[in-house]
């Protein structure tokens, strides 16, 4: 039977006294285990109200295998449509993650009234998000946009495609704007909208409405709309785009100064996490200037490169310096993203946007920053791990999500704000991560059988203890009496008796008051302050070492422990203060005088009891070497080694016992080991003592001492002995091993031979067999083939013949057709040229006539005219022409 055996819980607080109390904690154990324990996540931030103004589209994606080439066709794997857009993402996240979120979409984005847009307002409804503020469109289409997921390269290509049409800014109403302001917590705006949102966002100025502003790229109207926002998370390429400076660092701290309004602004970088500047709210004093560039690579160094989920780190608040640009007081905020394994990596689409619906979560719930941008980068990567921009996206009661929202259920801010923590002024370890701590906590908690709801009830025990440690006390109403000294006292009193499961009156009383039990009555006697703080610090030790009995017992019970078993197998473990450099858990102050010390005597009693069961048992000591603190194999660290054998006594044991003679062996040890070196010394002496004596004489070892039961040897004898019987028996070995396998390789070659054989007639019958079926199939495929090649010319002939057919009749047809028409043709030329030739004849008589009259009537003219000159003379002439006018003589 093995059982955990433990030393009482180191003391968180030093001179603390235990004064009796009547706040009993009897029902501890039965509430640790009973399911009465509220597992759930906390409620959402009370007033998380966000308005978001920006784009709202549909998503087609398409998931590859590889992105296609020019003129390429492949076919997808998968297919899936859904709502996108930034600001429709965004607020779907921040809307699961359990604020109030309310959507404006309008101008250039438009929500149509057609199935597209109607899906988009019904996924968003079922996602809890207020369309209440929608502007919809009567008529056009709904903005889409193709997403090609690349399966190869894990990278995504989008087509976008606007709506149509375009709305106007005075589409929505003054009384409309205001109803969404009313109450917010906090504006978004992607940048889509800018007419639109530029309205809103002076508006939500006037409000004192802290705004945030997604800087994606470049867009119309985002220099304006930066010059009111609070906070700003942009993408890796727009700050040097934004800015023209080189580096992103640089580039950061030039907006910060370029926007005086700006609180922080965070620029995220995929797979290598996020970068964060938050400008300090007053002015440091510190004159050393840091520069952003090293700064950011000191903090490279800082981060756990081997942590799988994210991570934070963060410098102190101070001048950061970009050469050629100026300084600025503030912090830098260094994110690592979660490494997803390449298996579950589906799809980045939306992964920003997730990552501002997780921020704008964040901010409404208070979260410091080193919470923030670890809960971010977590819901991105939660989204990355399914298709599209939503589908992956987190619900506030998502397992993943625990580690981030368990500080608001248990109400736990800032280590540095708690009493009990802040002590010693080491909030943060190099290379020590509190979220993978917790991560490994919780899964060490369910190996050992401690369930989820027992996990909750230690959780909230541990919160209730710091809690309590916060609770401060001053003078009451009456003389030496106490009380809460302030509001913020009556704040942690409360917590801590709602995480106790207990009256908040009692416990106050348990704290202000001590209750003297006599033979006849009790008498109440109230406490000053100080020694109501002793009370305080004395409850807190106590429930803290309850727990850890628990705790312990537990891991017992889970381990199978037998308190009935005769025989018991004890692991105690002592290790781990020798390697403090500067040990707080065991420093105490010796100023401080304590009337009760009850963790010392239990301490003390656990020591006594712890050496009284050794002694009866068998014990072995097994010296542990921490080779490394980062918990990783095939690393060691010399120095940490080193120090941890000087600690444990190793070296100095080692110094006197090479100081004489280290190596002491029995006789009759020393002769079974060492005989190969002289086998006749011992095989002719029956006296061990001769024979040692003989062996060493043989072997010529000098300095040596024979004692009356052992063989004292110096130091590097024991060696050179162990050397030279390493020789013999190599030599031996070799000869065995030469014998051995010479009789191995006979064998595997008789065994060889005959399988040899076997397989051999085994594979000419399996041939013969082979080549059989060959010539049937062979024979069978030949008669195939020419009934089939018959049939195959029989159509092939018919086919021909058919065709042949069918090619005259077409062709004869054709002739007689061209046949006809050429008849139809020439008949037509002839009655038209017969029309013409009578035409073109009538046409050249017509013109003949024509000549023939012109002709005569001018030659007839000319005779006149010579008759009028003749007209006397010739009268008789002309009277015998006119009697016969045909002759021309």
């Amino acid at each position: 039977m093995m059982c955990f055996t433990h030393l009482t819980p180191l003391p968180l607080f030093s001179g603390v006294s235990l004064p009796s109390s009547r706040l009993h904690f009897t029902s501890f154990r039965t509430r640790m285990s009973s399911s009465s324990i509220d597992s759930a996540p906390p409620p959402p931030p009370g007033n998380g109200i966000v308005i978001g103004c920006g784009g709202t589209t549909v998503d087609f994606l398409a998931t590859v295998d590889s992105y296609p080439k020019p003129d390429d066709k492949i076919r997808s794997t998968s297919l899936k449509v859904q709502g996108g857009g930034n600001a429709g993402n965004a607020l779907t996240c921040a809307a699961r993650l359990g604020l109030t979120c309310r959507l404006i979409s309008k101008a250039r984005i438009v929500v149509a009234n057609d199935s597209q847009g109607k899906g988009i307002l019904e996924e968003l409804e079922s996602d809890g998000v207020d369309t209440s503020f929608l502007v919809v469109s009567k008529e056009g289409n709904t903005p889409f946009t193709y997403v090609i997921v690349d399966k190869q390269t894990q990278t995504r290509t989008c087509i976008h495609t606007p709506g149509y049409p375009p709305m106007v800014p005075t589409d929505l109403p003054q009384s409309t704007m205001l109803s969404a302001l009313d109450r917010a917590s906090i504006a978004y705006f992607d940048v889509r909208l800018h007419e639109t949102a530029l309205v809103i966002a002076k508006e939500a100025s006037r409000k004192k409405i802290p705004i945030l502003v997604d800087a994606e790229k470049k867009r119309d109207g985002l220099d304006e709309l930066l010059q009111l926002a609070d906070y700003v998370v942009c993408t890796a390429k727009f700050p040097q785009a934004w800015t023209e400076v080189s580096s992103i660092p640089c580039a950061l701290v030039s907006m910060l100064l370029r926007l005086p309004k700006l609180k922080f602004v965070i620029v995220t970088l995929g797979e290598e996490g996020c970068l964060m500047i938050q400008r300090a709210s007053t002015e440091t004093s510190e004159s050393k200037e840091t520069d952003i560039g090293s700064l950011v690579e000191s903090l490279k160094q800082r981060s756990d490169s081997t942590a799988t989920f994210p991570t934070c780190v963060s410098s102190e608040t101070t001048k950061l310096k970009a050469n050629g640009i100026g300084t600025l007081s503030g912090r830098l905020f260094l994110g690592t993203a979660e490494k997803i394994p390449p298996e579950e990596l589906v799809d980045t689409t939306g992964a920003g946007d997730a990552f501002i619906g997780a921020v704008l979560y964040a901010l409404c719930a208070g979260m410091p920053p080193e919470k923030m941008l670890p809960f971010a980068t977590q819901v991105a990567a939660c989204n990355c791990r399914a298709l599209g921009a939503r589908t992956g996206l987190p619900h506030r009661t998502d397992p993943r999500l625990v580690p981030f929202l368990d500080i608001k259920k248990w109400k736990l801010a800032d280590p540095r704000t708690f009493h009990y923590l802040n002590q010693s002024q080491c909030i943060d370890l190099e290379r020590m991560d509190d979220s993978k701590e917790y991560h490994e906590t919780r899964k060490a908690m369910d190996v050992v059988g401690i369930n989820s709801e027992e996990q909750e009830a230690i959780f909230r025990v541990v919160a209730a203890i710091l809690h309590l440690g916060n609770i401060e006390f001053g003078k009451g109403k009456e003389a030496d009496s106490s009380a809460p000294k302030d509001e913020k006292s009556n704040y942690h009193l409360k917590t801590a008796a709602e995480l106790f499961m207990c009256d908040e009156q009692a416990l106050e009383d348990s704290l202000c008051k001590r209750v003297i039990v006599t033979r006849d009555e009790s008498i109440t006697k109230w406490l000053d302050p100080e020694t109501a703080a002793l009370s305080r610090d004395a409850l807190a030790k106590t429930v803290y070492s309850r727990l850890f009995d628990w705790i312990v017992n537990k891991i017992n019970d889970s381990i199978g422990q037998d308190p009935d078993s005769k025989y018991l197998i004890g692991v105690l473990d002592i290790y781990g203060f020798e390697s403090f450099k500067t040990n707080r858990c065991l420093s105490e102050d010796a100023n401080k005088k304590t009337k009760f010390s009850s963790i010392g005597s239990r301490f003390k009693q656990q020591l006594v009891t712890l050496l009284e069961t050794l002694s009866t048992t068998e014990p072995h000591y097994i010296r542990c070497v921490k080779p490394n603190n980062l918990l990783k194999p095939l690393i060691f660290e010399n120095q940490n080694v080193l120090q941890q054998l000087r600690c444990g006594g190793v070296m100095e044991a080692i110094r006197i016992s090479c100081a004489g003679f280290p190596t002491r062996k029995q006789f009759e040890e020393f002769l079974e080991r060492f005989s190969v070196l002289a086998p006749e010394v011992s095989d002719n002496s029956s006296d061990d003592v001769a024979a040692c004596k003989k062996l060493l004489e043989k072997v010529g070892l000098e300095g040596y001492q024979i004692g009356k039961t052992k063989v004292f040897l110096r130091a590097g004898q024991m060696a050179d002995l162990d050397a030279r019987r390493n020789e013999v028996l190599g030599r031996a070995a070799t000869s065995i091993q030469r014998k051995f396998r010479s009789y191995l390789f006979r064998k595997n070659l008789m065994m060889l031979r005959k399988a040899a054989v076997n397989m051999q007639a085994v594979c000419r019958g399996q041939l013969s067999r082979h080549m059989f079926d060959g010539l049937r199939r062979e024979a069978a495929v030949l008669e195939i083939q020419r009934d089939i090649r018959m049939h195959l010319a029989r159509k092939s002939y018919k086919e021909l013949y058919f065709a042949a057919v069918s090619i005259q009749s077409a062709i004869r047809g054709m002739a007689s057709r061209d046949e006809l028409r050429f008849q139809r043709q020439n008949k037509a030329a002839i009655l038209i040229q017969s029309h013409c030739r009578k035409f073109l004849a009538q046409l050249h008589y017509q013109r003949l006539k024509k000549a023939a009259v012109t002709t005569q009537s001018a030659w007839r003219a000319r005779l006149l005219r010579k008759r009028e000159l003749f007209k006397l003379p010739r009268i008789s002439l002309r009277n015998k022409w006119k009697s016969s006018p045909g002759d021309c003589s």
